[in-house]
């Protein structure tokens, strides 16, 4: 008896923690933006300055690089990969999620480059965080992720491997990941400012005064 008592409580409790964590998970999933919500209007308006911000970035990294005494060859090239990335980001092709993915490409890439030619100083690496800010007037997933793993990928495989172009001062090029492991809660911090701005706004898409859903989350809805 006391056995099948034993049971019965461990199975309840098991029910129970099964619907905290569900709940859990269900309020996290709500408090995270749903993406792609942008009527195509503001969200051209949003690309064109991006764009914009991304050739005056291919241009600032040559001149940039040309101060620094890489040689006028040298960051021409490193500016000419990121005025591509401001091309390719023009073709009506590639459609939004296309476009907003090589305009993420074309900033982050920006910011490893600037801090390449810093010699790898801290204060560039403060790049990264305003690339995550812009990227974010997208509200698409796609582009926010496309940064967040290259700054892993930058932060953590390259400091690992090539220290000295990530980091400028001993204690960072000794321990590498150490110093991945600090930007990343920096990042980690950023990015959750930065997603509860773009979920404030997606929220601003609903109607005041019923609180349903507007005209762009309907269309959204309708063409999944």
């Amino acid at each position: 008896m006391t056995r099948g008592l034993g049971l019965v409580s461990r199975s309840r409790q098991r029910r129970d923690d099964g619907r905290l964590l569900g709940g859990a998970l269900s309020w996290i999933l709500d408090a995270l933006p749903q993406g792609q919500l942008l009527p195509d209007a503001d969200w051209s308006r949003r690309h064109r300055w991006i764009v914009c911000l991304i050739g005056l970035h291919a241009v600032g990294i040559a001149v940039f690089g040309a101060a620094r005494g890489y040689g006028v060859l040298h960051s021409a090239t490193e500016g000419a990969f990121v005025a591509l990335a401001a091309l390719i980001t023009v073709s009506p092709r590639l459609g939004r999620k296309g476009r907003s993915a090589a305009a993420a490409l074309g900033l982050i890439t920006s910011s490893a480059m600037a801090v390449h030619l810093s010699g790898g100083a801290i204060e560039a690496h403060f790049h990264f965080f305003f690339v995550l800010a812009v990227l974010t007037l997208y509200q698409d997933w796609l582009p926010f992720l496309i940064a967040i793993g290259f700054v892993v990928v930058h932060h953590g495989a390259l400091g690992a491997l090539a220290p000295a172009s990530v980091y400028n001062h001993p204690d960072a090029i000794e321990h590498p990941w150490r110093w991945a492991l600090l930007h990343a809660v920096f990042v980690l911090a950023t990015s959750a400012a930065n997603l509860t701005a773009w979920r404030v706004s997606e929220q601003m898409l609903h109607e005041s005064l019923t609180g349903l859903p507007g005209r762009a989350v309907f269309l959204h809805r309708l063409l999944r």
